[in-house]
């Protein structure tokens, strides 16, 4: 069997066959893996909507809480509660609290509507909405909205909440929108509640929040939303209006948490009485449960596109191989010529060319293809290092470069060459002025017949340069190397290393004899002082001796008066 006939069998074989038994058992298991895929999904957007509820929530009590500690308020409320209530004093304590929680406090935090204090008869005593102040309501009515009862057995650290209500506007300035009391108590001097600080937080960015996360989601029945512990709607539906605190929800992800404080997923009907994919998440102690969820139509009318795509690749896959079967034979011939060709270009000296890699298979061919491209990228690596070196050397050199043909023409010279000597290629060497001027001729003569030379020879500038030729042997064209280096620096510091090497000898010269100077008067001055110090000794002997000679017996008296020896 031919190459062509192994290459059809095969291909049949191992490819179109496969891949019939795959996409028949797929057709079974697409809509159970869309499915899975859109379960995940949908679970890991509610988890971070729960995530990003919570730090929310969470933030606002503990903003709440430190506000109920602030020494200022509590100052003031405390002066509020000392003096009489509809006295003068009070209400300015009570209007400078309400203008230091609207001024200083609020603009913290933009989503923060109203901020007031209430005192322990549930009676608004400050508030950042004037309007406010003086309000009181019923027992139930206080409980309801701020969780009284147990604001007020709170610690002074710990903020409470009942979750969201609506309230209709009315007189005293309360917003008619959806909106969270986080209530924290307040205390007096002696320890016990002096009141309940209340913040009413809107929930509007609690809404923009959720839906800040489905921004990215490209479905159209994807949604998220809160319902409070009643089931209500805390946040709106994507699909019914006006539903916020006034239409409950009663599906198998509330119930169960509302009965048993579990999460949920799967599938279940959702609060319209459509089947939806969704996830749950039910949190202890918290008075909210969110719900992701999309429509169960969607997911299968995803599972229906992955089929078709399935079925278009596999009869993509077919009509390929059917014309991969009928091109072999091309394919062959074109594989042998490619191979032929790239060695005729590799006799030319072209190392660059290559056997594509779509020709190079597992056989006798495509052995024969990788053993030229091997060969090619061999001969390709050696002469292109050489000639990047030969590059790299002759433009990037600090010296200048000539290369002397055998007739003493100029082969090549590099850009400093050229700069120095005025040379250019085709030029005459041995005629050029900067040759003659130099009287090189012979030394370039002897260079070209293979007798090397170096010597320093003047610049045109006044610089000085070092001229070194050889000989290159065993080349045609070629026949000798100069090497122009300048000198000129390495010459001016010798001679300024010789003069000062001069200056530093005569400075050692004079100083030298100064000391030898001040070393003759030091020896004349010391000679001086021993003499005199002999001459000393002399005269104490001499003075000791005549003391003794004149204290002996018998001896005549000296002339005292006088001073002069006896007998003088």
């Amino acid at each position: 069997m031919r190459i062509r006939s192994k290459l059809v069998l095969a291909f049949v074989l191992s490819g179109v066959v496969p891949l019939l038994v795959v996409f028949g058992v797929s057709l079974g298991t697409i809509r159970q893996g869309v499915e899975d895929k859109f379960a995940e999904h949908v679970a890991v957007t509610a988890e971070l909507a729960e995530r990003s509820v919570t730090l929310y929530l969470d933030g606002l009590a503990k903003r709440a809480s430190d506000w109920s500690s602030d020494g200022h308020i509590n100052a003031l409320i405390a002066r509020i509660a000392a003096l009489p209530r509809e006295s003068p004093e009070a209400q300015e304590a009570s209007r400078e609290l309400g203008a230091y929680l609207r001024d200083f406090k609020m603009p913290l935090d933009r989503s923060i509507l109203i901020a007031e204090v209430f005192d322990a008869d549930g009676r608004v005593v400050a508030s950042s909405e004037p309007l406010r102040v003086g309000h009181s309501e019923s027992a139930e009515e206080l409980e309801y909205e701020y969780a009284w009862r147990r604001a007020m057995a709170a610690s002074f650290v710990e903020t409470v909440t009942n979750g969201f209500v609506v309230l209709e506007g009315d007189e005293q300035g309360h917003p008619s929108e959806p909106t969270l009391h986080f209530s924290a108590p307040l205390a007096k001097e002696a320890g016990t509640p002096g009141g309940v600080l209340v913040l009413h937080v809107s929930a509007r960015d609690l809404t923009a929040l959720l839906g800040e996360i489905l921004s990215d989601r490209p479905e159209s029945t994807f949604e998220t939303y809160l319902v409070n512990a009643d089931g209500h709607f805390v946040t709106p539906s994507r699909f019914v209006p006006d539903v916020v605190l006034k239409v409950k929800v009663d599906t198998e992800p509330v119930r169960r948490c509302r009965e048993a404080g579990e999460s949920a997923s799967g599938e279940w009907i959702d609060y319209r009485g459509v089947p939806v994919i969704g996830a749950s998440r039910c949190q202890a102690g918290r008075w909210w449960t969110l719900v992701s969820e999309i429509d169960t139509t969607e997911v299968d009318a995803a599972a229906r596109a992955a089929r078709a795509q399935n079925a278009l690749v596999l009869f993509v896959t077919l009509a390929f191989s059917a014309s991969l079967g009928v091109g072999l034979s091309v394919v062959m011939g074109r594989r042998v010529g490619a191979c032929t060709a790239v060695i005729k270009e590799l006799a030319q000296g072209k190392f660059g060319a290559r056997v594509p890699a779509a020709d190079i298979k597992r056989d006798e061919i495509g052995q024969a293809a990788q053993g030229v491209n091997a060969m090619a990228e061999r001969l390709d690596e050696y002469f292109g290092s050489l000639n990047q070196l030969y590059e790299a050397v002759f433009t990037q050199a600090p010296v200048g470069i000539i290369t002397v043909a055998a007739d003493g023409t100029v082969a090549s010279a590099n850009a400093r060459a050229k700069e120095w000597t005025g040379v250019m290629e085709g030029d005459g060497l041995l005629a050029s002025a900067w040759c003659r001027e130099r009287a090189l001729e012979g030394e370039l003569r002897g260079a070209l017949a293979g007798a090397p030379f170096e010597r320093e020879i003047p610049g045109a500038d006044g610089r000085a340069f070092r001229l070194t030729g050889t000989p290159l042997a065993g080349r045609k064209a070629l026949e000798a190397l100069l090497i122009l280096e300048d000198v000129t620096q390495q010459k001016r510091l010798a001679e300024e290393q010789r003069s000062y090497a001069q200056r530093l000898e005569k400075e050692v010269a004079d100083r030298v004899r100064e000391l030898e100077a001040e070393k003759r008067e030091l020896e004349r001055v010391n000679a001086h002082l021993v003499g005199r110090e002999l001459r000393m000794a002399e005269l104490k002997k001499r003075l000791a001796q005549a003391e003794g000679a004149d204290a002996s017996p018998g001896t005549a008296t000296p002339h005292a008066t006088t001073g002069d020896k006896p007998g003088a």
